[in-house]
């Protein structure tokens, strides 16, 4: 059997040795796999309010991640819907109990002013060693009229005589004049939305819209996996009206009328080319839709 020499092994060791290194430095790293998208559900529960919160991690699709984040808007505004409802029933309640006394109130004070004035006053006298009587105290009271001011006087008489007065002045005045004063012009803007908000039209779309996001999130099989959603049979619902491009329409968002041409139909929202501006317009919010047939 034949040996290499020791000298001739360690140089080809050495040179074995760079090469490994060399090649292993060469070698391209090897990209780590991204994690497998995910989604999970996170319910906020705060006394009587309610949200909730859709949390996407990992390799999701753009289309998964459109979908959860309609999935959020639509079911945070169907519970926001459900509380306006219950909270438009608790007005009314109120409304009926608050009637009887308000129309009282204002049948009592309707083009009248009414002030009430009340003066009280004191005195106390003290004669040791005088011989006139003992130490004594009085008071009285007067309420025709109204002062700002209050007032006092002391006199003496005797030896270690002493006596003193005083007396003070108070008023109330009611009247319809006094209001709650301007609460913002934020508030009074948001008012009328709010209003059209507790139509019934209002919450039947919303309800609509939140059909069509779940709908469209059990068509995701990594979305029906972590949510727990089973695919129905039934054909998925329309978040709202559709439109055909090109087409004439007028669409009223509450007391609101635009009238243009359908430039675009998503899901979910419709754009419409008006006279003035592009106008965007989110299909829930639309009480009435009428689209003229193309030429």
């Amino acid at each position: 059997m034949y040996t290499l020499p020791v000298s001739l092994r360690r140089g080809l060791g050495a040179c074995l040795g760079v090469l490994a290194l060399t090649m292993t430095y060469d070698r391209p790293a090897v990209a780590a796999e991204p994690p497998a998208g995910s989604v999970h559900r996170m319910v906020i529960q705060d006394g009587a309010n309610r949200r909730v919160h859709y949390i996407a991690s990992g390799n999701l699709s753009t289309s998964d991640r459109l979908a959860v984040s309609q999935l959020e808007r639509a079911e945070n505004e169907w519970t926001y819907v459900n509380d306006l409802q219950q909270l438009k029933h608790q007005y009314v309640r109120s409304e009926r109990s608050l009637e009887p006394w308000r129309r009282y109130v204002q049948g009592y004070l309707y083009g009248a002013r009414i002030s009430y004035g009340s003066y009280n006053s004191g005195a106390v006298s003290y004669l040791p060693n005088s011989g006139l009587g003992n130490p004594g105290t009085y008071g009285y009271g007067n309420n025709p009229f109204y002062f700002p001011y209050s007032y006092g006087y002391g006199y003496g008489f005797g030896r270690g005589a002493y006596a003193s007065l005083g007396g003070s002045w108070s008023s109330e005045t009611h009247s319809l004049q006094f209001g709650m004063g301007d609460e913002g012009r934020v508030k009074n803007a948001i008012v009328s939305v709010i209003a059209r908000q507790a139509s019934p039209e209002y919450a039947a779309a919303a309800a609509r819209d939140y059909e069509a996001a779940v709908a469209r999130a059990a068509a995701s099989p990594v979305l029906a996996r972590d949510l727990g959603l089973s695919k129905s049979s039934a054909p998925a619902p329309s978040a709202g009206p559709t439109f055909t491009k090109g087409a004439k329409a007028t669409i009223w968002v509450g007391n609101d009328k635009y009238v243009g041409t359908i430039k675009d139909d998503s899901f979910g929202w419709v754009v419409l080319q008006t006279d003035k501006a592009e106008v965007t317009v989110r299909k829930s919010e639309i009480s009435r839709a009428e689209v003229s047939p193309k030429p």
